[in-house]
């Protein structure tokens, strides 16, 4: 008899553990693996019987949440589909047909077990301030170098004065707001906005809150002259005083209930004066491996956030090195930092940013991430030789040997 159980709809965290077990079995103990997707990726050894001997396998994630953005249609594809003469439907087309398989089977994502959930919304979480509240409370929004407040240049990136108490006010409420929406929710998120052409804020009230002590990073002004980069202390600091100060609302109206923030940007950087509130949720976004004294940095501050933080994740934007296709390849350097990172107690699982499908240059990458996230344990170099062998049999010789000076050369871009 065979048996291959697993959690289902009645854990919502993770409800797929049963089609985990049937993967895990058919790697496991039938040689089956799914390198890429479409079927020159299935690798299906052919048997005329099979036999298993007596076993036993039970296995918990470590990760609760193990996930690898796939990257589908959108605006930025479909700026590129123009430049190439080809329509979205073209696209959507050609990549469902690459993507076919004879076989039924899970796709790529979850067939490597990619899945389950921290209960907590994520992401920038300021996209639509502006447009709400623009008009009647403009002292919220950040201090640009020309003297005013206008966000309109890029109103859904728009950058916050952190110090403003009614706006402290205003999205603690706000989320309290969310939360009561969504009660399934252990956390929201107040992470700040992302990129655009506005500047951080740069009143009195929001220098003071930055630590004179803290590293030195470069800020952009933009202004009808165009963009000027200069130097400045990290803004960690003055985004941790209005973290807490938007957690010590919120967690006095709902206790235990968690907020998301960044480490990113102009606050990569752990807090110099500043201590976390202890429902804060750190997700850790800087990894770089075109630059090794990069990526050393980052494992600094990775030490030092999971000091700080109750709760960390790792959401890394290191897949998108090669999105233009570029041939970047990291899995050992990025395997020996991840399992490092999996011992960290507080680390509570990923959020990989992102595969853009460029599988013939980034595959490895891609498979190594995927095969980690379900056991972070697992030798790199056994992942790498095995997909050399299933993948490409007689040739897997001289295909490590191009994945190997590949990994070298990318560490010297």
């Amino acid at each position: 008899m065979l048996a291959l159980l697993g959690p289902d709809e009645r854990t919502p965290s993770d409800p797929h553990g049963t089609m985990y077990a049937v993967t895990t079995f058919l790697e496991e103990k039938l040689g089956v693996r799914y390198l890429w997707p479409g079927e020159s990726g299935k690798v299906v050894p052919k048997r005329g019987t099979i036999e298993v001997a007596e076993f036993r396998l039970a296995a918990t994630p470590p990760l609760a949440q193990r996930r690898i953005r796939n990257a589908g249609y959108g605006a930025g594809v479909q700026t590129g589909l123009d430049r190439l003469g080809f329509t979205a439907e073209e696209f959507k087309r050609r990549r469902t047909a690459a993507e076919a398989t004879t076989s039924s089977s899970p796709d790529w994502f979850r067939w490597h077990k990619l899945g389950g959930t921290l209960g907590l919304a994520s992401g920038h979480a300021f996209g639509r301030l502006w447009e709400k509240h623009g008009k009647a409370h403009p002292d919220w929004f950040a201090l640009q170098p020309n003297g005013s407040r206008d966000q309109s240049r890029d109103p859904g990136r728009a950058r916050l004065c952190v110090s403003n108490p009614g706006l402290i006010a205003a999205v603690s409420e706000e989320k309290i707001a969310e939360l009561d929406a969504n009660p399934e929710l252990l956390g929201v998120s107040i992470a700040p906005n992302d990129g655009g052409r506005l500047s951080f804020c740069s009143c009195p009230r929001c220098e003071a809150l930055d630590a004179p002590a803290g590293p030195e990073v470069a800020l952009a002004a933009y202004s009808g002259l165009g963009k000027r980069e200069y130097k400045h202390v990290a803004l960690t600091d003055r985004m941790v005083y209005f973290w807490n100060a938007v957690a010590e609302r919120v967690t006095t109206a709902r206790p235990g209930k968690l907020l998301v923030v960044d480490a990113y940007s102009a606050y990569s950087t752990p807090p110099i004066a500043r201590k976390l509130h202890p429902n804060l949720v750190v997700r850790f976004v800087p990894m770089n491996y075109l630059k090794e004294s990069s990526r050393q940095e980052a494992l600094r501050w990775w030490e030092d956030w999971s000091r700080a933080a109750r709760r960390i994740y790792y959401r890394p934007n290191a897949l998108l090195a090669g999105r233009s296709g570029a041939a970047y390849l990291f899995p050992r350097r990025f395997g020996a930092d991840f399992r490092a990172m999996s011992r960290d107690k507080m680390m509570m699982g990923t959020d990989f940013d992102s595969c853009q499908h460029h599988w013939a240059t980034q595959g490895l990458n891609y498979y190594v991430a995927a095969r980690l996230n379900w056991n972070p344990e697992q030798n790199v170099e056994a992942i790498v030789e095995d997909y050399g062998r299933s993948g490409f049999g007689p040739a897997a010789g001289p295909l490590g040997r191009y994945f190997s000076r590949l990994e070298a050369l990318t560490g010297e871009a």
